[in-house]
């Protein structure tokens, strides 16, 4: 696990600037305390900050080919390197690490790009400097696990695992994008491959990015609307071999040289993951969970608390106030790099720091909701999908009236859904752009790939749709700089793509039987799991936003919709105001809009002046 960042000039080696990639290098370093490095090959730079996980003696990183025409550095895992290590070993290539980074590089070698890419098992963000073809490729895991962001000039350009380390090096302005910042605001995260940083773009997942002969062009090898469609299967096997597939999974992540652990909220997901560690291994694992206090009726100490005492593990609980979550919230924003409104941030940071304090892995439970329809608006987006044209306008007809009272009282209308998957916005277009005015007339983020563009009209389809957004740009995002934070690597084997491709096979029935989601996941954990873990509906690390923001976090709000940032960011400052007082005082719940404008003027101060 490391960060990566790196440098390319059409002009060639010798025209790259010494101190750039040093100060990248620098912002990175909380993902690589142990170890980092630089190397120049042709038309690029790369650097790495390593944190040690695998071969910790011999994983230097970038790792040079021995004639010095190969560079490669790279972010992740990869799981399956001990075979493909035998198989390059095999075809004559000679190692000089136990570490996968020099697997990529003989991979590259021996089967070229495309080739390697298709053999990969991991996660991942990568880069290869080739100075024989004057190329530099960059390379994004095919869900999105790992972050990649880049941005080009005339001249050339800079990537990095993180925005900070682009700003820190001057190697962008912080001139924003409207459409970007009005999403933002929409979403609770920023949809696609434009940031809101003007300059700065994401690397899709399962894509590379090849830079060559004075171009920037993006090939796709991996895309969720390729996958075959759903079929049917016998239930007693499919039982049996998602069961398969998951030990293999789990086993195959608990590669490393360093203490391990899972993160568990009680919850279906994480307590599954938690049991598959523990059948493979010897020793107690080590799980942790956190709570809030008893009273905010968020508490899940004493689920987590319960599969812990039946699987035997070494568990480490930890209950936090909304003092400690404000405590915590600078060093958030800053790590979370860019605007996300998803309140998870806060407990997985804190989660992260108290497992830190033991392990520097852990295995966590992200995945399983988009795969196995664990989210509430599944089942309600395929009933809408399904019923008579009158009920959709007598649907319409009835929110459009409760959306006139509701503008009545409080200036906003209610929040909308993502058509491309029922997954709740925080408020409606109009609001938002009532909120953030300009932008285009059509807020609603579209992928490129037209079989994940249209609305939902299948659980299918909903489940992809969340998975091509809401899943790499904000869930991964969140895990990603939130354990990294802590230098803390977190793996998430449900999103192992032999388990995507699996799961996305799976008819309806596998995951929605007799009123209950996640059925076949449910079957699976059956012979894992106490019975009321097995049968719990769907939970995680939340924590009361609604409440605190007209309690203990009423303050912080109301001085931030009053900052200088609402200007700067070219908010409508009365606007805002209005909304605040109207969740304050309990006329309205509009915790996620706020929570999300307040996470995005907090995020605005922390930009480099200097950069704009």
């Amino acid at each position: 696990m490391c960060g990566i960042a790196g440098l390319w000039h059409w002009g060639g080696q010798a025209r790259l600037a010494p101190t750039v990639l040093p100060a990248m290098l620098r912002a990175l370093q909380h993902r690589g305390p142990d170890d980092a490095g630089q190397e120049a090959a042709g038309i690029a730079a790369l650097g790495a900050t390593r944190l040690s996980i695998v071969d910790l003696a011999g994983g230097h990183q970038p790792i040079t080919s021995r004639d010095g025409q190969l560079v490669v550095a790279q972010n992740g895992e990869i799981y399956n390197y001990p075979a493909l290590h035998a198989e390059l070993a095999a075809a004559g290539h000679s190692f000089r690490t136990r570490c996968d980074t020099e697997v990529l590089l003989h991979g590259y070698q021996q089967w070229g790009l495309a080739g390697l890419v298709e053999r990969l098992q991991g996660m991942y963000a990568f880069a290869v400097a080739d100075a024989r073809q004057q190329a530099l490729y960059l390379v994004r895991d095919r869900l999105g696990i790992k972050p990649l962001y880049l941005v080009t000039r005339p001249d050339g350009g800079a990537y990095a695992s993180e925005i900070g380390a682009l700003l820190a090096a001057g190697q962008v302005s912080t001139r924003l994008d409207q459409a970007a910042l009005q999403r933002t605001l929409l979403y609770q995260f920023t949809p696609g491959e434009q940031t809101v940083l003007a300059e700065v773009r994401r690397v899709p997942p399962g894509t590379w990015v090849e830079i060559r002969d004075g171009a920037v062009r993006t090939q796709t090898y991996w895309r969720l609307g390729d996958l075959p469609p759903a079929a049917a299967a016998d239930p007693a096997e499919l039982v049996e071999q998602t069961t398969t597939l998951l030990r293999e999974t789990v086993r195959s992540h608990l590669m490393a040289d360093v203490p391990l652990g899972v993160f568990l909220s009680g919850g279906l997901d994480s307590s599954l993951v938690a049991a598959l560690t523990q059948e493979l291994v010897e020793q107690p694992v080590r799980t942790f969970s956190i709570g809030f206090a008893a009273d905010s009726g968020l508490d899940e100490s004493p689920w987590s608390q319960q599969v812990a005492a039946h699987l035997g593990t070494r568990h480490t609980a930890q209950r936090f106030e909304a003092a400690d979550l404000l405590a915590a919230l600078d060093g958030v924003v800053r790590h979370c790099d860019e605007p996300c409104g998803d309140p998870a941030l806060l407990p997985t940071y804190l989660l992260a720091r108290l497992a830190r304090q033991q392990v520097t892995v852990v295995l966590t439970g992200e995945g399983a909701d988009e795969l196995f329809a664990g989210y509430d608006h599944y089942p309600s987006v395929v009933a809408r999908a399904a019923e008579p044209a009158w009920r959709t306008a007598a649907r319409r007809l009835r929110d459009g009236l409760r959306g006139g009272l509701r503008r009545l009282r409080g200036g906003c209308d209610p929040a909308e859904i993502d058509p491309r998957s029922g997954f709740p916005l925080t408020a409606a277009q109009r609001t938002v752009r009532r909120l953030l005015p300009g932008g285009p007339a059509d807020l609603l983020w579209r992928p490129e790939d037209p079989r994940l563009a249209g609305p939902a009209r299948s659980l299918q389809a909903a489940l992809r749709g969340d998975l091509a957004a809401w899943l790499p740009d904000d869930l991964l995002m969140k895990v990603d700089k939130m354990t990294m934070a802590h230098s803390l690597e977190a793996r998430v084997p449900f999103l192992d793509h032999r388990v995507v491709e699996a799961a996305l096979a799976l008819s309806d029935a596998a995951r929605l039987r007799a009123g209950q989601n996640k059925w076949v996941l449910r079957q699976v954990a059956t012979r894992l799991l106490p019975a009321a873990v097995v049968q719990r509906g769907k939970h995680g690390f939340n924590l009361p936003l609604a409440a605190w923001l007209r309690g203990p976090l009423a303050t912080l709000l109301q001085d931030s919709v009053r900052s200088p940032a609402v200007g700067a960011l070219g908010l409508d400052a009365a606007y805002l105001q209005r909304l605040a007082a109207e969740h304050v005082a309990g006329r309205l719940d509009l915790a996620r809009l706020l929570w999300t404008t307040l996470m995005l003027l907090r995020w605005h101060d922390t930009l480099p002046r200097s950069a704009s």
